[in-house]
């Protein structure tokens, strides 16, 4: 169970103070997503920064992405709890195999330059 505030000293009044803040809207509407295209670009550079691999990797829609993804890696966790102890990468924790298939069925594709 997930209590407000739990026991740390002052978050009862931090979570007052943040719950008088001026809220933003709900986030963009199906259509606006639909219209948005997200690319993230890794480049590995060897010792004398000569480029090695460009990767991108691209989506539409990142709120569905993410959904997809946290999904996905909970239904996994859910299944088959981790046997590594603290925070792990998200390779780590799936293999790059597994979680290369979860982001092209999710919606992202890579392309290697």
């Amino acid at each position: 169970m997930i209590r407000r505030g739990g026991r740390v000293s002052g978050a009862q009044a931090v979570a007052t103070w943040a719950s008088g803040l001026p809220r933003n809207k709900e986030g963009p509407d199906e259509d606006e997503r639909s219209r948005t295209e997200h690319i993230a670009v890794a480049i590995a550079y060897d010792a004398a920064l000569a480029t090695l691999r460009t990767v991108e990797v691209r989506g539409f829609d990142g709120y569905a992405i993410t959904a997809r993804l946290l999904s996905w890696a909970a239904m996994r966790l859910a299944a088959a709890p981790l046997d590594k102890p603290g925070a792990v990468n998200p390779i780590a924790a799936f293999g790059l195999g597994p979680l290369r298939d979860a982001c092209a069925a999710a919606g992202l594709s890579v392309t290697y330059v």
